[in-house]
């Protein structure tokens, strides 16, 4: 891809790509944006590396929000005359200080990961005892990532309300958990709704504030698991 890249290129070409950033996964608990789709999980430090092996350079980098902190990174033929931009060093330097090429980053990650994991289904245990019915709300492929990987299935969850049609009347893979309309809230009330789209938790908070009004708790996975 790179070599072909740089030689459809003119000399003083431009070539821009926008990846999730791998450090934003790691300090924001993002984990559940691992999934089919995303087939590499870069840091400037390695895509760094890549493109100096390809004869390119990257001269810029801009933080955007997307996928909860992805990397624009605008790379250059190596000669060309594109003037390298502070924000490079600045966070090849963040990451050198933080230690992305240290294993020891990515196995405390994984500890987090497996520490997020039992709180919830702690959660979601405690919650079932009681016999208190569960629904989710919304059905991203993230929350697929995270249903499956904590093991929580149709027993625990009965429906996952979900604003899309297309999704409506589907189930959730791998789970088979049925994605509904959010009338079911209505016409099968929970007692708690897990947020699987939970970097919307606001703005799904605002829409469901009738639900709480009924006394409905909500449950917000990550970063950490949280009942509001």
């Amino acid at each position: 891809m790179a070599e072909n890249v740089k030689s459809l290129l003119k000399d003083e070409g431009v070539y821009i790509i926008e990846i999730q950033y791998f450090v934003d996964t790691i300090k924001k608990m993002n984990f559940d944006n691992v999934y089919h789709e995303h087939m590499s999980y870069y840091t400037l430090t390695s895509l760094d590396y890549f493109f100096r092996k390809h004869g390119m350079e990257i001269f810029n980098v801009q933080k955007v929000s997307t996928h909860g902190g992805s990397l624009r990174v605008f790379t250059k033929k190596k000669n060309a005359g594109h003037k390298i931009d502070s924000s490079v060093k600045e966070i090849l330097d963040y990451e050198k200080k933080i230690g992305v090429d240290n294993f020891e980053i990515y196995r405390n990650f994984a500890e987090k990961v497996c520490k997020v994991k039992d709180v919830l289904v702690d959660y979601i245990k405690n919650i079932k005892k009681q016999n208190k019915k569960i629904a989710g709300y919304g059905a991203p492929a993230k929350g697929n990532t995270l249903l499956n990987f904590c093991n929580i299935g149709k027993e625990q969850i009965e429906y996952i309300v979900e604003d899309n049609p297309l999704k409506q009347g589907l189930y959730a893979p791998g789970t088979h958990i049925p994605v509904v309309s959010p009338k079911m809230l209505s016409e099968k009330k929970p007692d708690y709704i897990l947020i699987l789209a939970w970097n919307f938790a606001g703005e799904i908070l605002e829409k469901t504030k009738n639900c709480r009004d009924k006394g409905i708790k909500f449950i917000i996975p990550l970063p950490e698991p949280r009942m509001v």
